[in-house]
């Protein structure tokens, strides 16, 4: 984790998300891919959208894909000038029908994707993807170390994350029926944590 602790971006406060998207993006619950998505004040959920997600494609003939979203999943939408910081980051911005940045989702080209994309023709290393989806997070969305975040549906994803014991997992409520989001130890004191009842069980016995 040398890379993260010492990425004047990111530093030693965020080692313990990285070492759980090295851990999904090692294993691959999904078949082929990694994910993360972010909630924090700063994004508001409203008309499907809120914080961001990125995706992490390993792909059968070595190459690796990652999306991120753009202003037709992300609320605040992204302006310009957070456009450019992902293109500075290697990504491939939507574009509208004249060429220039779909800032405005309805404006998005029929050839351009809706996310934006970086393709690494031969696998990356683990850390190098890992890294770059924090840092997009950090200098793209403003995301902060104290959010919240989620890592997907796969069957038994969070209890998987949960064992490792990286992150605090908040108490199932309506909005997060499956106890299925997850923070930084001691980021959230004011809200319930997550309590596993095996856990529970086996330290009675």
């Amino acid at each position: 984790m040398e890379n993260i602790e010492q990425n004047p971006l990111l530093g030693p406060d965020w080692v313990p998300l990285a070492k759980v998207l090295v851990y999904l993006n090692e294993n691959l619950f999904g078949g082929y891919r990694a994910s993360i998505h972010c909630y924090g004040d700063r994004f508001i959920r409203r008309n499907n959208k809120g914080g961001p997600t990125i995706k992490v494609d390993w792909l059968s003939d070595g190459s690796v894909v990652v999306f991120a979203s753009a202003n037709d999943k992300v609320n605040p939408p992204l302006s310009e000038l957070q456009f450019k910081k992902l293109e500075f980051l290697g990504f491939t911005a939507p574009k509208s029908g004249t060429g220039g940045y779909a800032l405005n989702p309805d404006e998005i080209d029929e050839q351009s994707n809706s996310w934006f994309v970086k393709i690494y023709e031969n696998a990356p290393s683990i850390a190098e993807v890992v890294e770059l989806t924090l840092v997009s997070l950090v200098l793209g969305y403003g995301v902060q170390v104290e959010g919240m975040f989620y890592f997907g549906l796969h069957n038994g994803l969070h209890e998987k994350v949960h064992a490792l014991d990286l992150l605090e997992r908040y108490k199932a409520h309506d909005g997060n029926p499956s106890a299925a989001i997850f923070g930084l130890k001691g980021s959230h004191p004011d809200i319930e944590l997550h309590v596993d009842a095996s856990r529970n069980s086996n330290s009675d016995k």
